[in-house]
């Protein structure tokens, strides 16, 4: 997806043999189209799902242990900020998918093929989420039994129509409802990205920046919500819109080796702080947390700090796999807390509680979704696995005859 270094750990440069962690690194680290990937990409993944992650830990315990808003602590309203995780993705993806069209239309690269640009999207996430429905479906049917309807709602999330069709997230697996908004960008990733079309380096940022405040001000002004308008793409675009201009920037500005200064860690600070400000207050959510994800952005590039925290090899190899992660953090949530839960709380404190069992729900929900990663996700990452696994079945069926 256009990168300039890959700082993967999968070879002893000295020619000694790599440590258990240098090859658990290399196992764990995803395969990415061009073989080569931006680790600073990953490491924002990382924390936009450790977010994700904790704020539904918080939803959990909060529904147990039956908080009221009214008793919330303060802790525990921070915690619950940590839904800002989706958006920081979509301003994620919104820099992999304009990267490539980017390097085109500005530096004349050659053009990406719409055929094998969609060809690409079906056969690297779909299998993984086909999988992970049929899982959460047969859960489902176990716990609650089998009601035509449940067809009908897997049905619709394997189509990501559920949002359209029901207005609400997925009755399978909530968490579906972002992707279904994903999806609708990557049809019209290539269609958005004609905005790197325009040659005027001034004019084409403002079209930018100018697009992403106006979706910002009408979601506000006409009181949008996820699943208004059948949870689109129109309730969230100003997020993808920060990876266009992010990409703009990388290619553009930064000939994609970016300066570093301490000067971006003060300010990586600055928008933690504000972040918190606007989620906690609910102040132009919609405006507001683009400006600053994309300060943020910048600041992991730029910052000597920021930069080096998120390249990372650990935070960025998880990051990597955050798909996975994403996909089956809330199953995975939803049977270790039911069976284990007992044996970590601590009655009558909302704060430790969330603190305890963060620190133990959190890495075996990284450590599972990871088995799920290497099982179920990453196979599917060669860009070449179809013409395999047809080679291999047509082997079968020879032999057999």
């Amino acid at each position: 997806m256009g990168a300039v270094v890959d700082s993967r750990p999968s070879q002893q440069l000295d020619g000694g043999r790599p440590s258990v962690g240098e090859r658990l690194l290399a196992l764990l680290s995803r395969t990415t189209s061009g073989g080569r990937f931006i680790p600073e990409i990953d490491g924002l993944r990382f924390f936009a799902i450790f977010l994700v992650i904790l704020f539904h830990i918080d939803l959990v315990l909060y529904q147990t242990a039956h908080v009221t808003p009214a008793t919330r602590t303060l802790f525990s309203k921070l915690i619950n900020l940590g839904n800002v995780g989706v958006p920081l993705f979509f301003g994620v993806s919104g820099f992999i998918l304009s990267l490539p069209f980017a390097n085109h239309y500005l530096l004349g690269k050659s053009k990406p093929r719409l055929s094998s640009y969609y060809w690409r999207r079906v056969t690297r996430l779909e299998p993984p989420y086909i999988v992970c429905m049929l899982i959460y479906f047969v859960f489902k049917v176990h716990s609650e039994g089998f009601y035509f309807d449940t067809i009908k709602h897997l049905l619709a999330s394997l189509a990501y129509l559920h949002n359209a069709i029901y207005h609400t997230g997925s009755s399978i697996n909530f968490v579906a409802w972002s992707l279904e908004i994903e999806v609708q960008f990557y049809l019209l990733s290539p269609f958005l990205a004609s905005v790197f079309l325009i040659s005027n380096v001034r004019l084409r940022r403002l079209v930018i920046v100018g697009s992403a405040v106006l979706f910002a001000l009408a979601q506000r002004h006409l009181g949008w919500t996820h699943f208004e308008l059948g949870g689109t793409l129109l309730n969230q675009l100003q997020y993808f819109l920060v990876g266009f201009l992010l990409a703009d920037l990388y290619i553009m500005d930064w000939k994609e080796r970016p300066n570093r200064n301490y000067g971006w860690d003060v300010l990586v600070v600055a928008c933690l702080a504000a972040g918190v400000l606007v989620m906690y207050y609910r102040y132009w959510v919609n405006l507001l947390v683009p400006i600053l994800t994309f300060i943020g952005y910048v600041g992991a590039f730029r910052g000597v700090i920021a930069n080096r925290i998120t390249r990372n090899s650990w935070i960025a190899v998880t990051g990597g796999m955050c798909y996975s992660i994403y996909l089956y953090h809330v199953i995975i949530l939803g049977l270790t807390y039911h069976h284990f839960s007992k044996y970590f709380t601590i009655a009558g404190n909302y704060d430790v509680n969330m603190l305890v069992q963060s620190m133990v729900l959190v890495p075996i929900i990284i450590v599972i979704s990871a088995i799920f990663f290497l099982w179920l996700e990453k196979p599917f990452m060669q860009k070449d696995w179809p013409g395999r696994w047809k080679s291999a079945l047509e082997k079968a069926f020879l032999r057999r005859k």
